[in-house]
């Protein structure tokens, strides 16, 4: 089964327990031990389960897990657990193999930041991974992940990475596209987003006050303020993008029911790759397929519509549909 981070901790809780044979303990005690350690690492109460204990600990019996020597005794009624070889602990065994695959999928990932400016270090430190947990790397690509490694702003990714990390504001200097002047912000930055094969940073902006979007080809310089204090981050951006295609947000958006007419030579491609999760079937012929998205208008979304070209229409709303046919007799113009 696959060990993730509250589960490592509940197995470290456990090993801990066994090892300490100046008290016994009893599963009641094992499972007290779990919910500190997670209330430790994790900073709220997350109430772990007998069963799940119980769980655990044939887990960690098993070959699967860490062959672990574990005893059970009675005193009185009661059912303790300790180690049989009191030297053992599982920090000092071998990785398993359900490790060892972890590690090699984790290893592949990386493969994608190797050769990326700034990243170098990867090419030194992927080998020692690899002998220090005793897996090999694959003869043949398992992972392809398509990245452009000459895009503009690339070179900025790790060190912004680490003004992440350690909490620092910065001002960012910003050339649009479409504006020859530069600006600059204040920003408090939180995340680094990929869409597209762009890279953006996901900040606060300190005069305007709410989350801002900066494309890493359009930054023309970092200095870092020292004297400004950072502002945590109070946005769940795990699901801020949810509404809207990509990364554009606008603060006036709203949500709206977007319906589209895809014509028969797209509409497998479209059911099989949905624009976006809200995605629901309206009506199916065998000319064409109406869809409903219910999510905020923005330039990526009607940049993806138009690159069907005339496999889709839109239907609704009409402002939509009359801008997104706009750009379509201002492409033709060009042609004519």
């Amino acid at each position: 089964m696959p060990i993730n981070k509250n589960a490592n901790m509940r197995y470290q809780a456990i090993d801990q327990c066994l090892q300490n044979t100046g008290r016994a303990y009893h599963i009641d005690d094992l499972v007290k031990a779990c919910n500190e350690r997670l209330v430790s690492f994790n900073g709220e109460h997350s109430e772990v389960k007998k069963r799940a204990v119980q769980y655990d600990i044939k887990y960690m019996e098993s070959e699967a897990g860490y062959a672990a020597p574990i005893e059970r005794y009675k005193k009185g009624n009661r059912v303790y657990f300790k180690y049989e070889d009191r030297s053992f602990s599982i920090n000092n065994q071998p990785i398993n193999e359900t490790e060892a695959n972890q590690i090699q999928s984790a290893l592949s990932v990386f493969q994608r930041f190797r050769g990326l400016p700034q990243f170098e270090w990867l090419q030194e430190i992927m080998p020692k991974m690899q002998a220090a947990f005793g897996v090999q790397q694959e003869e043949n690509t398992v992972f392809q992940f398509e990245q452009n490694i000459y895009v503009k702003g690339i070179e900025y990714i790790e060190p912004l990475y680490q003004h992440i990390v350690r909490k620092e504001v910065l001002e960012i200097t910003f050339k649009d596209f479409d504006n020859p002047n530069a600006a600059v912000y204040i920003l408090h930055p939180y995340l680094l987003k990929q869409y597209n094969k762009r890279w953006f940073l996901i900040s606060l902006n300190d005069e305007k006050q709410r989350i801002w979007v900066t494309a890493l080809d359009r930054i023309e310089q970092v200095t870092v303020l020292e004297k400004v204090e950072y502002i945590k981050n109070s946005v769940n951006l795990d699901d801020y993008f949810d509404d809207v295609l990509g990364v554009t947000k606008y603060k006036d958006g709203v949500i709206q029911k977007i319906r589209l007419k895809v014509y028969q030579k797209s509409m497998a491609y479209v059911r099989t790759k949905p624009f976006h999760p809200s995605q629901r079937k309206i009506e199916l012929t065998k000319d064409y397929m109406i869809i409903e998205l219910r999510l905020m208008w923005n330039y990526e979304l009607e940049s993806l519509i138009l690159s069907y070209g005339n496999n889709i229409e839109v239907l609704s709303p009409i402002d939509f549909r009359e801008k997104v046919a706009a750009r379509i007799k201002n492409a033709q113009e060009l042609y004519s």
